[in-house]
């Protein structure tokens, strides 16, 4: 279910918007509006690392949706990158 729920969410920011359309409805159906971000918190870890480790990916539209949610996910929740060990310990 974790890899799952990474993938969900990079491809929620798919830069094509019939996937991205696609995919949230599909989050939708998962997770209630309400419980979206509880499952971005749970599964930040997870999330986080598929993003991290598909950054440089020789894929313009992968590395596009990652940027974009590296940003979501770290304006949601309110997170800093920067000289936090919780994140360090991912690389």
């Amino acid at each position: 279910l974790q890899p799952l729920i990474a993938r969900l969410y990079r491809l929620l920011y798919d830069p094509q918007t019939r996937v991205q359309d696609s995919i949230k409805r599909i989050w939708k159906k998962l997770f209630p509006s309400t419980k979206q971000m509880i499952i971005v918190e749970k599964y930040f870890n997870e999330i986080f690392k598929e993003l991290f480790d598909e950054i440089l990916s020789s894929r313009w539209r992968v590395r596009e949706s990652i940027q974009l949610g590296l940003l979501e996910i770290f304006r949601l929740s309110n997170r800093k990158l920067i000289d936090d060990p919780q994140y360090i310990g991912l690389f």
